[in-house]
């Protein structure tokens, strides 16, 4: 008697189709996600097998004595579902025997989760209001030339570098102070956002900003940073 087993792992929408299951044996998830665990167990022997235990590392006893006829050459697929909050190893043993328990045969694999990685990248710009017109051709300037008392403004743009759905966000400026304060918006992975915000400036002035992001569940976050210098000079404004 011989047994094999195949682990797989996704979210559910990987095993929709058990014609054409997953061939993953690893998965980056969000915090608190729930996943889907395939077993997949083939009787790889010349007898059949009848009674099934399947054993997992985390999540116990799934299968035990479980009776079906498993004819050689054939195959068995139990799904299960497990919700992650952090890295995890899951180790199954699928031990497989004819009717009598005489003989058996063992077979074992594993997957793994990891948890998603939260980043982000701060771009702040500054210029007069006509820079921020179009939001589509943002202005990449840093530094801004202006008169007394004009009033700038400034862009805040946060991309997600990293792979954790962010959806809660604070913004401190130097100067301004607090601009968002646990702000709701999914930012997702590879995804941007854009804020524009106004200042009257009479002096030399340097804008340094902290843009921080969290998951629902306020267990990771990620922060970026940047500044933009204004200078003042009488009658003249640009921008570099």
């Amino acid at each position: 008697v011989a047994v094999s087993l195949a682990m797989t792992v996704g979210d559910a929408s990987h095993f929709e189709m058990p014609q054409s299951l997953p061939t993953e044996t690893s998965y980056v998830a969000q915090y608190d996600e729930t996943i889907t665990i395939g077993y997949e167990i083939t009787n790889i022997g010349e007898v059949p097998l009848t009674r099934h235990d399947l054993v997992d590392s985390q999540l116990g006893g799934i299968l035990n004595k479980s009776c079906f006829r498993h004819h050689p050459g054939a195959s068995a697929f139990v799904l299960q579902q497990a919700t992650v909050t952090s890295d995890t190893l899951f180790s199954g043993t699928w031990t497989a025997s004819v009717e009598d328990e005489s003989q058996s045969a063992t077979a074992m694999d594993a997957v793994s989760v990891s948890l998603a990685e939260p980043a982000v990248y701060l771009t702040m710009t500054v210029g007069d209001a006509s820079h921020f017109e179009m939001p589509q051709s943002l202005p990449t300037a840093t530094w801004y030339l202006a008169t007394p008392g004009e009033t700038i403004s400034i862009g805040y743009e946060i991309m997600n570098t990293g792979e954790a759905i962010l959806t809660r966000h604070d913004i401190e400026d130097s100067v301004l102070g607090t601009i968002l304060n646990n702000f709701p918006f999914t930012l997702a992975p590879g995804a941007s956002a854009f804020i524009i915000q106004q200042a009257t400036v009479n002096d030399d002035t340097w804008f340094s900003a902290t843009w921080t992001c969290e998951n629902d569940a306020a267990t990771q976050s990620a922060m970026g940073s940047d500044a933009v210098t204004v200078t003042i000079a009488d009658g003249v404004h640009t921008a570099d």
